[in-house]
């Protein structure tokens, strides 16, 4: 039997876009509240090199989604082979923070400490992708504990403890974690089975079909280290970041619609008859 509820997972997607924006909100009042605008700008700097190297992670997160809803046993293969990507992006996003520092005034120690963030972004994307093919809802549920996780660490890091950007990687660090805890536990009953080459070597093959999409997406975001190796600063950058920010948690409220994706993936008939009437 199905476990994915379209009408339960639309409203637990709304409610949860509706408290991101909230938890969203604060996180960002108490970070540009509390650290200098070269400070920040630097953050929304990390986030742009991150956005360049996860590109990759559809590779299998693409897949993986569509492997659990036509239940293939891909789930362990799924995680070990995000893992071995984020290896790849870090050696990447490694070599492109060294390459900024030297034509910035950004602190190269800051950007390469950033780098953390990766592995833990693409094992919460991949147990993501998993949920959706499975339980939808729990992406919600998973979001929700980042985002009020956050705030209690921000608080603390930023807030009190004074360790700018260090404490926001920090922060946002412990919130993946705590996102990935709640994810895994939904999505255990998936993580089964040995490591299958024959999954990875599929994935692989097929990977142009994911990557392409987020091509124009790499393209446009060139932008900001364009900008920021010209000015040789990032307190341009900041003021971008700021206004970048509420169109992003907004953008929350728009997964109302996702169940019925995983739903589709099924390949199953009149689910929609009995879900919503």
């Amino acid at each position: 039997m199905s476990n994915i509820r379209v009408t339960y997972a639309g409203l637990i997607s709304l409610i949860g876009g509706i408290i991101s924006v909230l938890t969203g909100t604060v996180f960002t009042l108490i970070i540009t509240r509390t650290v200098t605008p070269e400070e920040y700008g630097t953050w929304g700097l990390i986030l742009a090199l991150i956005t360049y190297v996860t590109l990759i992670g559809p590779i299998v997160s693409y897949w993986s989604t569509r492997d659990t809803a036509r239940n293939i046993q891909s789930g362990k293969t799924a995680i070990l082979s995000s893992m071995l990507l984020s290896i790849g992006a870090v050696s990447i996003y490694i070599l492109i923070s060294y390459l900024m520092g030297n034509y910035t005034n950004v602190e190269k120690n800051v950007l390469l400490f950033a780098a953390i963030l990766i592995p833990a972004m693409f094992v919460n994307g991949i147990l993501a992708a998993i949920n959706l093919g499975w339980k939808p809802h729990a992406i919600s549920y998973g979001t929700l504990a980042y985002g009020i996780s956050s705030i209690p660490l921000a608080l603390f890091l930023i807030y009190y403890l004074n360790f700018g950007v260090t404490g926001i990687i920090i922060s946002v660090f412990l919130a993946n974690i705590v996102s990935i805890i709640i994810l895994f536990y939904y999505a255990k009953e998936k993580i089964v089975n040995r490591f299958n080459k024959a999954f990875l070597k599929k994935w692989l093959k097929f990977s142009w079909i994911p990557i392409y999409p987020g091509i124009a997406v790499l393209v446009a975001g060139f932008d900001i280290s364009i900008f920021t190796i010209i000015t040789g600063s990032v307190i341009g950058l900041a003021f971008w970041t700021a206004a970048m920010v509420l169109p992003a948690m907004i953008s929350h409220t728009a997964l109302i619609s996702r169940a019925i994706y995983a739903k589709l993936l099924e390949e199953k008939t009149g689910f929609m008859s009995q879900n919503l009437t």
